[in-house]
């Protein structure tokens, strides 16, 4: 006898068929972000690990062809995140409060169904992720951990690696990207970047502490002295997160700061220096007395960096005129040497393209400015540098001057025309789209 069942019942029954599955991790929602508490599986991108990646590919023959008989691996997932399911697999990494260390500076958080895992370990396994055999095969060898064992074994700054099959119903469920103790992104485009994919997927976005702690995040002041340097007594100050080198044997670093978090020097503004000192003070580690004349020493050193200079040899002969403008992050050196190479170079927080899949280094990623100088600035350096020299070394300079000063105009006109050349294009660009 065969009974018959209710449509109504046959429904409830298909749908029931569509449960969401486990998900690996037992992560949390990144709607409900808790910095203090939270896990993630994510995917992140390194756009400057690109060569890296083909260096791999080459070390464990891999194929050319990177679509293999179940899903493309060819997709591009910071292009096309909502595609992440049509790959052949994806490499991610367990984080939490705890262990926030990723591969790249920000990425995709991602849900990942249990059946989908084939591979796990507490460190980066070089995982085939073209190969879906290998990959399996790799797995079984090292047996599949669990989230709380991944989390175990990892290090706290070394990333681990999980690795999910495609074509199993991976899906993008928020992104994320990586902030220093300052709270700033340490890739600004990369998360100007994701912020635009949060919008388009209408996904949240979260902020994950980078792994990499600053060892000046505690403000003090540092006295000390080494034998190596004749007993001579070093004055450091830690404010802000950077280590601010007031006085000690190495001049060249006097009045330097370095960044706990770049590692790139600086020279600090006048303005910042004084609050650095006003924080001295109050430690009661650095007298009244001592802070006025260390105050009085910076200005000299500012006054003298800012001032076009003459720099010679080991020989005597006549190596640049050089000079710094700016300070802290926009800090610039200005250089003319004695072939006749007048350029300004950026160095700090400065935004470049990279042109790699799309990406753009940040702000804080120690970009780099190059650009020529005009012959009018070198005009201005050279009568300000010799003028500190006696008259036979300020003669022969001028000589030289006159020599490489056409060099100079036409590095200049051509840099000036290239300049007017991109600027007509992009004026040019929106009549082109109208028409």
């Amino acid at each position: 006898m065969s009974i018959e069942i209710p449509e109504a019942v046959s429904q409830e029954a298909a749908s029931a068929c569509k449960v969401e599955p486990v998900y690996w991790g037992q992560t949390t929602d990144p709607c409900r972000h808790n910095p203090d508490d939270f896990r993630y599986l994510v995917h992140a991108f390194n756009p400057h690990a690109r060569l890296g990646t083909l260096f791999i590919q080459l070390v464990t023959q891999d194929e050319v062809a990177a679509t293999d008989e179940v899903g493309d691996q060819s997709i591009n997932v910071f292009k096309e995140p909502e595609r992440v399911d049509e790959r052949v697999s994806l490499s991610m990494s367990l984080i939490d409060q705890d262990h926030t260390a990723t591969w790249g500076g920000a990425g995709i958080i991602m849900a990942a169904p249990e059946s989908s895992v084939v591979l796990t370990s507490p460190t980066d396994a070089g995982a085939p992720n073209s190969h879906r055999d290998r990959l399996i095969t790799q797995g079984r060898s090292r047996g599949i951990l669990s989230p709380d064992e991944i989390l175990e074994r990892s290090s706290p700054i070394m990333h681990n690696e999980i690795v999910a099959l495609g074509q199993s119903g991976l899906k993008a469920v928020g992104f994320f990207y990586k902030v220093n103790s300052r709270k700033n992104p340490i890739d600004a485009g990369l998360a100007e970047s994701i912020h635009r994919l949060g919008c388009e997927m209408n996904l949240p976005v979260v902020e994950i502490p980078s792994e990499k702690q600053n060892p000046y995040a505690e403000n003090k002041v540092i006295r000390s002295t080494s034998v190596e340097c004749g007993g001579e007594e070093e004055l450091k100050v830690f404010f802000d997160g950077r280590c601010y080198y007031v006085s000690g044997p190495n001049e060249k670093l006097n009045f330097r700061a370095v960044d706990g978090d770049t590692s790139i020097k600086y020279f600090p503004s006048p303005k910042v220096f004084t609050a650095v000192m006003e924080f001295a003070l109050s430690t009661g580690d650095v007298t009244e007395a001592e802070a006025e004349q260390i105050l009085e020493d910076y200005n000299a050193v500012d006054i003298e960096r800012r001032t076009p200079t003459a720099y010679f040899d080991e020989n005597g002969e006549f190596d640049r005129i050089e000079y710094f403008q700016g300070y802290d992050d926009y800090e610039s050196r200005l250089s003319l040497n004695r072939s006749g190479i007048a350029r300004r170079v950026q160095e700090g927080k400065i935004i470049s393209a990279l042109g790699i899949n799309g990406f753009r280094a940040g702000a804080n990623s120690g970009g780099r400015r190059d650009e020529q100088l005009s012959q009018y600035t070198t005009d201005r350096m050279v009568k300000t540098a010799v003028e500190r020299l006696s008259p036979e070394k300020a003669e022969s300079i001028r000589s030289w001057y006159e020599q490489v000063r056409p060099i100079i105009v036409d590095a200049w006109s051509q840099q000036d025309r290239a300049r007017s050349s991109m600027d007509y294009r992009i004026i040019r660009r929106p009549s082109a789209v109208v028409q």
